[in-house]
């Protein structure tokens, strides 16, 4: 499975690396660090969703590179600039309203006939 997951990903994440630290070798180093925790993970298979996880993979390689410079009194970037989007991210509280809000949409769609429910579904897939 890492053998996947590299072929997968790790062409996105040298990208993504590259655009925040600007440094051909830094990026290869933190793609690198990232397959490495990977790996040495127990069990792949409880990876549920391979690109949150590695979102979250992303976020621990570029704090550790952050905390490297600090300590060895090179420049660094505020650690917020490395992270496109972070804030805007859901947090559980809106992904559970977000489910909760798509159980009362089903639920309600269940409640309509047949006829109705084909007709609205394939109006609103239509769009």
């Amino acid at each position: 499975m890492l053998e996947l997951l590299f072929e997968r990903y790790s062409r996105s994440l040298y990208c993504y690396f590259l655009r925040h630290t600007r440094q051909k070798s830094d990026a290869e180093d933190l793609m690198q660090d990232v397959f490495v925790r990977i790996g040495r993970m127990s069990s792949l298979s409880a990876i549920r969703n391979e690109e949150a996880f590695l979102f979250e993979n992303r976020f621990k390689s570029l704090e550790g590179l952050a905390r490297k410079r600090q300590t060895h009194g090179l420049p660094v970037e505020p650690i917020a600039a490395y992270f496109e989007l972070w804030d805007r991210e859901p947090g559980a509280e809106r992904v559970l309203q977000a489910k909760a809000e798509l159980s009362e949409v089903v639920q309600a769609l269940a409640g309509l006939g047949e006829k109705t429910r084909r007709i609205f579904l394939l109006r609103r897939l239509s769009l």
